[in-house]
Order: C-alpha cells, then sequence, then structure tokens
C-alpha cells in the first residue's frame, strides 16, 4: 500500500504513446511504446451491460522475459484467449504466463470472463453483482509482472455496447489526463491490496470537500494546502429510496468534520461506495481498503432517514481510517484504536451527540479492553473488547497525558495530523512504533513510547475507575454526572471542545 513513486510521473507522455497504440482492434498489429522504467501501460475495455466481460491489452517497456501472473492466482482461471503482440512471444510455466518481446517492448492481451469469476465467489473484495452493477478489484483481474515493482498505469473505456446501456466505471487510483484520456495509475506492489471499483450502471456523483491541508493554521506546518478533495459516490443497484441530497449532505457533513479534524481531507479522492440492502434501514457495516487510492464500502440499508445517518458512526470511523497509515496485524489495536476514539470526539464537536453520552459510553465499553491491557498487552489483542476498546482507551490515555503534559498547548490532534503530513494515510504502510515515534516528536513528549511500554507488548494494571473519578465522571444509583471540581475535568471538557480556528 504505498503511493505511486513521483519518478514514475515523468512516463505520462510514453503511457499516452501506448494507449495510441493499443486502441487498434487487433493487438498483433502496429508498434506500441510502453511506460518508461520497466513499467507497463494497459487498456481496459469494458465491452458490455451488464458487465460480463472485459477485454484487456498491455505494453511493457523492454524485452523482458516477463513473468505475468495475478494476486493469490485468482485471475490465473478466468484468463480467455490470452496471446502475445506484435514481436512478442507468450509461453506457459506452471500458473504463469512467460512473454517476452522485442525492440524495448513486449505486447499482449486477453479477455477476462467476469460471468465465471462471479460464479466462483460471493466476496464483494473479488467479484458481487448486484443489479445492473459489478463491485470488483483490479486484483481480481489483472494479469502483471508478478516478481518485479513496477508504475502500472490504466486507462479505462466503456465500449459502444455498454455506453449506451448507461455503463460506468468509478475507481479511486491516482490519475492524470492526457490528450489521449485520463490516466490512471497504481504501483505493481499494491495490486494486492487494492480497493474496490465498481463496473456497469450505478448513480454516481462528486462531492467537494476541504483539500489536504487547506484547513492549516497559518503556525501550522502543512506540506501541502490544496484546494478540495473528491470524494466519488457510486450507489449501486437497488438504489437508495428518499432525497439524495439528505444521503449527499450527510456524506458531506462527514467528510467535512474529518478534514476539519486532519485540517483537511486526508486524500485527494475517496471512491464511497454504497451497498443498499432492500426493505431495510440503518448502517450496517464499512470496510476501507486503500491500495492505489482509498476506497470505503458501505453497506446501509435501502430505507435509511435523515435520524438514521446522523446518529450512526460507521461512516466517521470508517473515512478516519483514511487518515493514518496502515500498521497491519500488529497495530490493528491502534488503527481501530484512532478510529473509535476520534468518532466519538468528533461526532460530539459537531453537535451531532452529547458529550455525557459518549463518556456513558465509554465507562460501559472500555473496561472490555482491560484483558489485553492488563495481560499480554494489545500487540497480541484479538477481538472487539481488546482491539476496539483496548485500543482506544490507550488513545484516551495518551490524549489525557499530553494535554496535561503540555499544559493545554497539544493535543493527539497534533500527534496525529503531524503523522498524516509526514506521509502517514492509509495508503501507507507504516510500523506502530514508528507512528509513536512521529507522534511523540511532534508533542514534545514521550506519552505514546511510555504507554507502549506499560501496554503494547506487555500488559500493567490499569485503574479505570480511578480514571473516571480523575475525569469527574460519576455513575452510581442516582444515574450518571459529572463532577467540575475534579483534577482532570478541564481536560474532559476540553477533550470534547470544538477547537478555535
Amino acid at each position: 500500500m504505498r503511493r505511486l513513486p513521483a519518478s514514475s510521473l515523468a512516463c505520462i507522455a510514453l503511457a499516452t504513446s501506448a494507449i495510441a497504440s493499443l486502441s487498434g482492434t487487433d493487438v498483433a498489429a502496429g508498434s506500441a511504446t510502453a511506460v518508461a522504467d520497466g513499467g507497463c501501460h494497459y487498456r481496459l475495455v469494458i465491452t458490455d451491460q451488464p458487465v460480463t466481460r472485459i477485454d484487456i491489452r498491455f505494453s511493457c517497456a523492454g524485452d523482458g522475459p516477463w513473468r505475468f501472473g495475478g494476486h493469490r492466482l485468482i485471475p490465473n482461471d478466468h484468463v480467455r484467449n490470452i496471446r502475445p503482440g506484435a514481436g512478442s512471444l507468450m509461453s506457459r510455466e506452471g500458473y504463469d504466463w512467460i512473454f517476452s518481446g522485442s525492440n524495448g517492448a513486449t505486447r499482449g492481451a486477453y479477455s477476462f470472463d467476469m460471468m465465471d469469476l462471479i460464479a466462483s465467489t460471493n466476496a464483494v473484495s473479488i467479484a458481487q453483482r448486484h443489479g445492473s452493477s459489478l463491485i470488483t478489484s483490479i486484483s481480481s483481474l489483472l494479469l502483471y509482472p508478478v516478481s518485479r515493482r513496477l508504475p502500472l498505469s490504466l486507462h479505462f473505456s466503456v465500449g459502444a455496447a455498454s455506453q449506451q446501456e448507461g455503463g460506468k466505471i468509478a475507481t479511486a487510483f491516482h490519475r492524470t489526463s492526457t490528450t489521449q484520456g485520463e490516466i490512471q495509475w497504481i504501483n505493481s506492489q499494491d495490486v494486492p491490496d487494492s480497493g474496490f471499483m465498481v463496473l456497469g450502471r450505478f448513480a454516481k456523483r462528486i462531492l467537494a470537500v476541504p483539500g489536504r491541508g487547506s484547513l492549516a493554521r497559518a503556525d501550522e506546518k502543512a506540506p501541502y494546502r490544496e484546494g478540495q478533495a473528491k470524494i466519488i459516490l457510486a450507489i449501486v443497484d437497488p438504489g437508495l429510496e428518499g432525497d439524495a441530497a439528505v444521503f449527499d449532505g450527510w456524506v458531506s457533513a462527514s467528510a467535512k468534520l474529518v478534514a476539519e479534524y486532519f485540517r483537511g481531507f486526508p486524500a485527494r479522492r475517496t471512491l464511497l461506495v454504497i451497498l443498499p440492502v432492500e426493505s431495510r434501514s440503518g448502517v450496517f457495516r464499512g470496510r476501507v481498503i486503500s491500495g492505489g487510492g482509498p476506497t470505503v464500502l458501505l453497506t446501509v440499508g435501502s430505507k435509511i432517514d435523515r435520524a438514521q445517518l446522523y446518529d450512526d458512526w460507521i461512516l466517521l470511523h470508517e473515512l478516519i481510517h483514511i487518515g493514518s497509515p496502515y500498521l497491519r496485524l500488529a497495530g490493528r489495536w491502534l488503527n481501530e484504536g484512532i478510529a473509535v476514539y476520534l468518532q466519538s470526539v468528533i461526532h460530539v464537536r459537531a453537535g451531532w451527540l452529547e458529550a455525557d453520552r459518549i463518556w456513558r459510553g465509554f465507562m460501559h465499553q472500555m473496561p472490555r479492553g482491560l484483558d489485553a491491557l492488563q495481560g499480554a498487552g494489545l500487540g497480541s489483542a484479538r477481538g472487539i473488547g481488546g482491539v476496539y476498546w483496548g485500543g482506544s482507551t490507550f488513545l484516551l490515555l495518551a490524549d489525557i497525558d499530553i494535554r496535561r503534559r503540555t499544559n493545554g498547548g497539544k493535543t493527539l490532534g497534533d500527534c496525529l495530523r503531524t503523522v498524516l503530513w509526514a506521509g502517514g494515510d492509509s495508503s501507507q504502510v507504516w510500523t506502530p512504533e514508528r507512528m509513536m515515534t512521529v507522534c511523540d516528536k511532534a508533542v514534545g513528549t514521550d506519552t505514546m513510547a511510555r504507554l507502549a511500554s506499560q501496554y503494547v507488548s506487555r500488559g500493567s494494571p490499569l485503574d479505570l475507575g480511578r480514571l473516571w473519578r480523575d475525569l469527574g465522571l460519576i455513575r452510581d444509583e442516582n444515574g450518571f454526572r459529572t463532577d467540575n471540581k475534579a483534577p482532570l475535568a478541564v481536560i474532559r471538557e476540553a477533550i470534547m471542545r470544538k477547537p478555535p480556528r
């Protein structure tokens, strides 16, 4: 999950000529100039609607030989009519295809049987049809040089038959406009972790939110101050009932809240795929995959109403994930802890929920994380209790400690924004140790390191009852109330208060 290196952007002109040379009807005809720096260019044509087949042609810089395969062998069983292009040769070796070229270019083509893939799986991350829409991933259908780290440029187009039926494409890949059309980009090492894309007939809208760094104060060292970010909203069949403006407003408002916290939305372009469930209401689940660009899949009842939208936490949770690096399994407690803690704080700051409701929720749920915090440590935590609530308890402790040790001059937000501005968004893979080191340097304390030594690789005693009393949170036979004279009452109020701009 890494960004395309800046050096590969110099390949745009050559990729443009590759588009022109691969646009003919016969891959063996004509010559192709491939992407530079050993990269490959692909032309993908959606031939029909509903989508049953995708025609794919490729051109790679260099004579090879190139070993082409697919992620986890998923594409291999569904490839049809694979063949070499002009001046190229092809052979089969085990599960892979070996291509070699001449005169500095290697070319080939194949068709991909989407109907066959869909029949073999019901996994939405691989391929799943919903009415006239198809949710899939580039990793499900792309053959690419599996043993090399390469920039891959992609040119998608919709065939005439599909166009007549309203066929569209939605992805979150990095992109550049050229005279030959829009080129999209992904690194070969990102293909296995590539996000969702939607093909076929679906509702597609573009929502604008404040861009990266655009909301940073003059005294904040944001490395960029971009104008607008785009949320590509793709709502698949059967669609949502009710007023589309209400739904769009909720998505925009949620993204703007995340933008306010991070001083601009964390990604330039995000694909948000809405999967409606007929005759139901509510938001059921969400998922983020960010290889090649952040994508969010949200399962939503088709009958959802405005009150349910603004009371829900799942969309905010998933959008917050985009603002932090991917920490793999060893750091899942930190990824999820950040999202749980921030979704709660942001909801209150927006006025969508009352602070007392969140504090009551913390008092009720955070004890579920004590087994991990006091036992083997968060690094080996599994399950909702240890990962989500143990992680969010760690973040609460960190926020309190940073504010206390800096007399309110720094907060957890300063820590997390610095991580993002250091390149740590969801398309990047970091270690938890790296992230916590950047955090501590940003706020000038050893908060993260000290808490990690207590609660990550091993556990330590934690008295949550005392923490609640120090914060002025009281729950007894008379119900819930707050004590504004408690030692940490000022910090409790500051955590949930929207900071001045």
